[in-house]
């Protein structure tokens, strides 16, 4: 048995060190935990696996949009896509995963793209660039220097500075 447990939850380094450290932050719900429940039996898992908030999001909006799985499902599916690859490699091996709740929580989330940007869970988009990616071109330099001027403005976020810099 496999449990997947988000980076930040206490699961992990409970399993493979017996101690942990004090809980990060996370974003999915319905794994991990930032206490030890009474319920958890160790000596049933074989292995705990980090997954990040990131790739959880990311595998359910594929998954919803690629093979149409409702947000009950999603869950389920995101980590069996996530442990599937390995367990095949070895004969005899299945992936059966234990869904806690139905998802419901994934929809202001995970299918909300402003949430997702605002996580920092995509990826910038392509046709921008890094900001790296435009002071490394050439042509770029005689306009990108350090005395540029960007709009100092908390309500600002990276994305409205990258599209000043590409209107440049």
């Amino acid at each position: 048995m496999v449990g997947p447990d988000p980076y930040g939850s206490i699961y992990h380094d409970a399993f493979y060190k017996g101690e942990w450290d004090d809980p990060g932050l996370y974003r999915v719900e319905g794994i991990g935990h930032d206490f030890m429940v009474g319920t958890l039996d160790f000596s049933v898992i074989d292995e705990v696996v980090n997954v990040s908030d990131r790739d959880s999001f990311l595998m359910a909006r594929s998954l919803a949009r690629h093979e149409g799985f409702s947000p009950e499902a999603l869950r389920e599916r995101c980590f069996t896509e996530h442990f599937r690859k390995p367990a095949s490699k070895e004969p005899g091996k299945i992936v059966v995963a234990i869904v806690c709740d139905s998802g419901d929580r994934y929809i202001s989330k995970a299918f909300n793209d402003e949430w997702m940007r605002d996580m920092g869970f995509f990826a910038p988009e392509q046709h921008l660039g890094t900001v790296a990616d435009i002071l490394r071109t050439k042509e770029t330099r005689k306009w990108c220097s350090p005395t540029l001027k960007i709009p100092s403005n908390p309500s600002l976020t990276r994305w409205h500075h990258s599209a000043f810099l590409k209107c440049q």
